[in-house]
């Protein structure tokens, strides 16, 4: 006997695939008719392999059924009794009826509640994958110190372009107070390596008056002496005012300062960031009380930036937006430029993009 089941079970050329076992515990018929059933009685690996899998489904729908079985059965009769007696000793007592409504509005939200405990854990983990996905997609906010840190590298890309770099800027200066409104335009011919700037304004008769030049007569505008003197009593760059070095100058020197990074839009359409700082008074005179310096968001380089200073009175407010900007080599620049006497109307050999900065 023993060597005819063995002879049998050696002869076993076909086995069912794991699609046919399954197909054979749903009931369902196969293509070969009954085999899946005759051939697991006379092949035990077979018949362990379909055991096994019946008992995976069994604990798969048993864990399924206990997952999505609604709650336990609640002593529902036992609250709608207990109510029912505190109804009774409200009309022999006299109790306060805030008290038996606060108990049914309790027992209601309790049924409210545990009718779908599940459902409630489903919407609230919906709520929080709603919450994780919209702040990853938020454009995570940029502090001002990493603000400053991009300008000054963006500042040192453009020098290394250029050997014995010279960099040029035309800003219009535009003071604010409460009687008047002054305006002046300025240029400036920065050599970097020479430590030499000379510079240049234009008053509101358009008229073209050099300063800076070894000439003690040149008269200098009065706005931009005030704006100058803002300048050295701060011991600012006026060579490059709108530098990230004196950003943080003038941000420590604003009283109890609050610094909020902003976004914005400049007049040509181009996106920009806008650090602001703003201080609490009261302030004395001469005291800068906030600042704020425009950085265009595409190449980090700074357009504009406001000045607002004490004053008797009343505050001033002196904004600075960029027009044009080049970087230039030395040997590029007019000799007029840093030769005597300081320039007049030469113009640079290389036409510098205009760029408005809004304030």
């Amino acid at each position: 006997m023993f060597s005819f089941w063995r002879h049998r079970l050696f002869r076993q050329t076909w086995h069912p695939s794991f699609e046919e076992l399954m197909l054979h515990l749903d009931g369902e018929s196969v293509p070969k008719g009954g085999r899946v059933g005759t051939h697991t009685k006379n092949c035990w690996s077979c018949r362990l392999r379909l055991e096994k899998i019946d008992h995976a489904i069994s604990e798969f729908m048993e864990s399924r059924n206990a997952t999505f079985a609604g709650p336990p059965a609640l002593p529902r009769q036992a609250l709608q009794n207990f109510a029912a007696r505190l109804d009774r000793l409200d009309d022999e007592c006299g109790s306060p009826g805030l008290f038996l409504g606060l108990v049914r509005e309790y027992k209601e939200g309790l049924f409210t509640r545990l009718a779908s405990p599940r459902l409630a854990t489903l919407l609230a983990s919906l709520c929080l994958i709603v919450v994780v996905f919209v702040r990853l997609n938020l454009p995570q906010p940029v502090s001002a110190k990493e603000i400053l840190f991009q300008v000054r590298q963006a500042e040192v890309r453009q020098m290394m372009q250029v050997s014995a770099p010279v960099i040029y800027e035309k800003f219009q200066l535009r003071r604010s107070s409460r009687s008047r409104l002054e305006t002046v335009t300025w240029e400036i011919w920065n050599d970097t390596r020479n430590n030499r700037m000379r510079q240049r304004v234009k008053d509101t008769r358009d008229a073209a008056l050099p300063v800076g030049s070894a000439s003690a007569s040149t008269p200098i505008p009065p706005l931009l002496e005030d704006f100058g003197e803002v300048f050295r009593s701060h011991e600012a760059d006026l060579a490059r005012p709108l530098s990230p070095s004196n950003y943080e100058l003038w941000r420590g020197s604003v009283p109890q300062e609050s610094e909020k990074v902003l976004q914005g839009t400049l007049p040509d359409g181009d996106k920009a960031t806008i650090l602001k700082v703003s201080g609490r008074g009261p302030f004395p005179i001469g005291t800068i009380v906030g600042v704020e310096l425009t950085v265009r968001a595409a190449d980090w380089h700074p357009v504009g930036q406001r000045l607002l200073v004490q004053r008797k009175d009343e505050i001033v407010d002196y904004s600075l937006g960029e027009i044009a900007f080049d970087v230039i080599a030395l040997d590029a620049v007019p000799s007029s430029i840093f030769g005597q006497p300081a320039p007049d109307g030469t113009q640079i050999t290389k036409p510098a993009a205009w760029r408005i900065a809004g304030s």
